[in-house]
């Protein structure tokens, strides 16, 4: 199972602009759970969830605090924290 991201924009849903695997949301579990606490938004493979500029930056910041050490979240913790989209649309499988 995966996730796509994408411009929430992008209807033909065919540009992903970041994917995550299994491996990836499970090494976001925290970060994802506290991202729902704080926000209601629940990120799940088998989900759509549209996150807008703030969460983005919530996210990005969840994932840098609680998860410093892993290259692949780092990965997209930085994409999150350099996206200048005004929101993203995250499609799982």
């Amino acid at each position: 199972m995966a996730i796509d991201i994408f411009a929430i924009d992008d209807r033909s849903q065919q540009n992903a602009l970041f994917q995550l695997g299994t491996a990836d949301l499970t090494a976001m579990k925290d970060a994802l759970s506290e991202l729902r606490a704080k926000t209601g938004i629940v990120i799940d493979p088998y989900g759509t969830a549209r996150l807008y500029r703030d969460q983005v930056r919530l996210l990005a910041q969840l994932l840098r605090t609680m998860h410093p050490q892993d290259k692949r979240v780092k990965a997209f913790a930085d994409f999150l924290a350099n996206c200048t989209l005004e929101a993203l649309l995250l499609v799982g499988d």
